[in-house]
């Protein structure tokens, strides 16, 4: 299938999810694995802020052993994601050697792409996918990321709606 058309389909599948009855976390790795099918990645996650804790913490993952997964929790500012959090916006990292704080989870990451996922100006959490090759990640990409970031916000807002 062309790279293009990928990237409608991807698009597509998670907009008919959200349309219907749909469980979160179903919604939340269909999200994650298509971000890091689309975009060529080799590993990505879906971080959320915890409202305890305020720390984010992994909810659907590509790529990363279960251990990490349990784990991996990061402050607000802390690595890319941290950052991506802090900041409000997305952060691209064309080469993890050369970037300052940048925290490896996965040896042989060099490119790393995070965009927050927010709803009202409040920041949720952060989609975060990474690769092995030097600027893996273009700005077309970034937009593409945005896209599937704002329906995981979405996504999460409706869940929470339900729950209550």
């Amino acid at each position: 299938m062309h790279h293009s058309a990928q990237k409608l389909d991807a698009l597509f599948q998670i907009s008919q999810k959200m349309g219907g009855q749909y469980e979160l976390q179903e919604l939340l790795d269909l999200i994650i694995t298509k971000a890091v099918k689309v975009l060529r990645a080799r590993t990505g996650s879906l971080m959320l802020i915890e409202p305890h804790s305020g720390r984010l913490v992994m909810r659907a993952v590509v790529g990363f052993r279960s251990d990490i997964m349990r784990t991996m929790k990061l402050r607000v500012g802390e690595g890319v994601t941290g950052q991506c959090a802090l900041h409000a916006g997305p952060v691209l990292v064309t080469d993890t050697t050369r970037h300052l704080g940048y925290i490896e989870a996965i040896p042989g990451t060099l490119s790393e792409l995070a965009v927050p996922l927010m709803h009202e100006g409040k920041v949720l959490g952060v989609v975060n996918v990474d690769s092995e090759r030097l600027s893996a990640f273009t700005k077309q990409d970034l937009k593409l990321l945005v896209t599937f970031a704002s329906w995981a916000a979405v996504a999460i807002r409706m869940a929470k709606s339900f729950s209550v």
